[in-house]
């Protein structure tokens, strides 16, 4: 009987020093938002365009990135985007400028079409924000470029910049606002290729 009551206050005692099972941080894949875009309710302009991937320091990697309250550009260690955000941005631009129906043809620069224009894509700018320690805003800056696929001639430049803020912070709220921002990308894109390409037209 004292061997089993020795054996129970040990057991006890020791209670303490069994390990706790480490909890890891949460961590998530974000991705944009595939466009719905309806088709323009009139003939295609006869226009066949190539689109290049998006290009810019700031989206060739699978890293989401934050700048601090010092204006330090940072990572999120748990948190990443599902492939490439460049890649990302690449197939919904072609994905909108398609389902529009603007053109006569769209399709990513190097499949087997033959394009009469050229749309280039540098982002300089695609990360959340802090303004301070309880908000931050999406910032999206990127500059494009019409460029004539024969004659090699630039047929016009657009510069767009975005900030959004985010209602809180965490993943839904910081994905909800870049999905704004690059919705907000995608319909000047396709107002400016347009006009661009009304132009043309005309002449």
């Amino acid at each position: 009987m004292k061997i089993f009551l020795i054996l129970i206050s040990v057991l006890l005692g020791l209670g303490g020093c069994v390990p706790k099972p480490v909890t890891q941080p949460s961590s998530a894949e974000l991705s944009l938002d595939l466009p719905q875009y309806s088709a323009k309710n009139s003939n295609p302009l006869p226009i066949v365009l190539g689109v290049r991937a998006p290009y810019g320091i700031v989206i060739e990697s699978d890293k989401i990135s934050y700048i601090d309250t010092n204006n330090v550009r940072r990572s999120y260690a748990y948190h990443r985007w599902a492939g490439s955000i460049a890649r990302q941005l690449h197939e919904r631009l072609v994905l909108a400028i398609a389902q529009r129906e603007i053109l006569k043809d769209v399709a990513k620069q190097g499949q087997t079409i033959k394009p009469d224009w050229i749309l280039e894509t540098e982002v300089l700018e695609f990360a959340q924000k802090m303004q301070d320690e309880n908000s931050a805003n999406i910032q999206f800056v990127g500059r494009m470029r019409l460029v004539d696929a024969n004659s090699k001639e630039a047929i016009g430049d657009y510069l767009v910049k975005y900030e959004i803020p985010m209602e809180s912070l965490g993943t839904l709220q910081a994905t909800q606002a870049f999905n704004r921002a690059v919705s907000m990308w995608l319909d000047e894109t396709l107002q400016w290729i347009e006009k661009r390409g009304e132009i043309k037209n005309a002449r």
